[in-house]
């Protein structure tokens, strides 16, 4: 099958400097004393501001990650947290995630964080070992409940039934209303 060129009915207009239009002989390409790549470049980068590398939110949370990331560490002993690993090249986890299941002020603290090495860190970041990332967050869950004086047989109850993001959902609205009470 012989394929022929597609032709405009109507030819292109002049829209602008720097904009490809056609030409007189029909060839496409910037017309004469139109603006460049480069001149539009410059004019781009004198009007747009650079993007900030911290928001003011991160610059005052900061200071607060830093510390809970040293009372991890303290706790860890510089060793990855998952039971029966020792490897020692950690890094600092959130085991709920950011803003998924807790907000951030509250996903960064030391009983919803733990030192991971890379392979276990990756395995429950990308969900290649979900019951490792059960079994990680039922720890934290028992840290929040020791912090917010949940009853140990009620939290052995609630293993039972809930998985571990509905018990820390649980935990933290028990823990809010008696808070307010």
């Amino acid at each position: 099958m012989k394929r022929t060129p597609l032709k405009r009915k109507t030819p292109l207009r002049v829209a602008g400097p720097g904009k490809i239009q056609r030409k007189e002989d029909g060839s496409g390409g910037p017309q004469p004393g139109s603006a460049t790549r480069k001149d539009k470049a410059a004019t781009l980068s004198s009007r747009v501001k650079p993007i900030k590398l911290m928001g003011s939110r991160g610059k005052r949370l900061d200071p607060m990650r830093e510390r809970c990331k040293r009372e991890v560490r303290r706790r860890s002993g510089g060793v990855c947290e998952v039971p029966e690993c020792e490897r020692t090249d950690v890094a600092w986890a959130h085991i709920f995630g950011r803003g998924n299941v807790v907000s951030e002020p509250l996903a960064s603290s030391p009983q919803l964080t733990m030192d991971l090495c890379s392979i276990h860190h990756d395995a429950i970041d990308r969900g290649f070992d979900l019951d490792l990332r059960e079994q990680l967050r039922w720890l934290c869950v028992e840290q929040v409940a020791e912090v917010v004086e949940v009853p140990r047989h009620t939290l052995e109850a609630w293993r039972g039934d809930r998985d571990a993001k509905a018990a820390l959902l649980t935990i933290l609205r028990w823990g809010a209303e008696r808070e307010a009470a």
